[in-house]
């Protein structure tokens, strides 16, 4: 009776946790994909205010005129490394939100391996689903997280790509000559990978191997008041 009311506690809780995961994901994906979008908006209002000829540290203006042509080069590189920033946030907090769902997720897991019992469970919820363990450096996030984090990681690509195609025909930076700069240019994109690998290690020290639980039997009552 006590198991029963326990299996039966299980699955209700499983169903609330579900429904409250799936509003918080859609809340998440607003937050984030209004984020994005700001940061490409004020990138590339730069970028496309920038011209190839331009001054390193000053705005260039219109012969006789007071309205600016373009922004200087310091101000494209500035806002570049601004967005990357951002994204690279984003993308450890994204990182951070994934790993504590597999984390919580393998207590939870192993909770109703010892109450419900591996036959309940893989009839219930199948082989793969809900199964935080021994998942490969790809898909050790879980698939909302996974997506979001690579969407980022090619966005940041992206602006890594475009920015050094357009210092690459600027008059005015040297990418030899600037070499500082120019590795400054690609620690963003390095923090990425490097932030990818933490979490990684993390999970594998949590959730990478699959213990054996012992199988649940309930107290003994030996009749004694």
């Amino acid at each position: 009776m006590a198991d029963k009311k326990i299996e039966e506690e299980l699955l209700s809780s499983f169903h609330q946790q579900f429904s409250e995961n799936q509003n918080h994901l859609q809340t998440i994906f607003i937050q984030f994909l209004s984020a994005v979008l700001v940061i490409l908006g004020g990138y590339g209002y730069v970028y496309t205010n920038t011209r190839p000829d331009a001054d390193f540290y000053k705005l260039n203006y219109f012969p006789n005129s007071t309205v600016m042509q373009s922004y200087a080069l310091q101000h494209l590189i500035g806002s570049f490394l601004v967005a990357q920033i951002i994204l690279g946030l984003l993308i450890t907090l994204i990182l951070n939100i994934g790993y504590s769902f597999r984390r919580d997720q393998m207590a939870v897991y192993n909770i109703r391996r010892k109450y419900l019992g591996d036959a309940f469970i893989k009839e219930i919820f199948g082989t793969k689903s809900f199964n935080p363990h021994n998942q490969t450096i790809y898909v050790f996030l879980p698939e909302f997280n996974r997506n979001f984090v690579y969407a980022i990681a090619v966005i940041q690509a992206l602006l890594l790509g475009s920015l050094l195609c357009f210092l690459h025909k600027a008059a005015n930076y040297s990418f030899l000559g600037d070499w500082d700069l120019t590795l400054f240019i690609f620690l963003p994109f390095i923090w990425t990978f490097v932030v990818h690998d933490v979490y990684w290690e993390k999970y594998k020290r949590v959730c990478h191997i699959e213990k054996s639980l012992p199988e649940h039997t309930p107290p003994a009552v030996d009749g004694r008041i």
